[in-house]
């Protein structure tokens, strides 16, 4: 999203007495979402389709832009186990913008795996807080 959508979110009271204004940008803000969530929607499937076809464990991560209830984190999480659900805390917010807070950054894994120990961590690097786990193989030692 650009600088003006973001100023368009902040400025919302003022701008709805402006009635045309407040219209016309809506629109547009809606519309920029609806083509994301579009796009975001047709590349889960072929990631979903890549991890199913994978002969290997699988640990996925990464910044999906949508929340957990979204398609795109269904699809992609299909099959596979939420390091946050596992091992996290509280609501996992990872999204650091103006917009209201959520968790839109993952890390998935072969379900055979554990993690432990997620972590959000609050830093001000970019609009996203970076996410770490620890994940273990049950039955395989670790090196020393």
């Amino acid at each position: 999203m650009s600088r003006e959508d973001y100023l368009f979110v902040s400025e919302l009271t003022n701008q709805a007495e402006d009635q045309v204004l407040f219209s016309e940008n809506s629109k547009k803000i809606l519309r920029k979402f609806k083509q994301a969530f579009i796009s975001r929607a047709s590349e889960a499937r072929e990631v979903a389709e890549q991890i199913k076809q994978s002969p290997f464990p699988v640990i996925v991560c990464g910044d999906f832009n949508d929340t957990p209830s979204s398609y795109t984190y269904k699809k992609m999480s299909e099959g596979l186990s939420d390091a946050f659900k596992e091992s996290g805390r509280g609501f996992g917010q990872t999204y650091a913008g103006r917009f209201p807070s959520f968790r839109i950054d993952y890390i998935l894994h072969d379900p055979e795996m554990q993690s432990s120990g997620f972590r959000r961590t609050r830093v001000p690097l970019s609009d996203h807080y970076p996410v770490s786990t620890y994940i273990s193989i049950p039955g395989k030692e670790k090196p020393e």
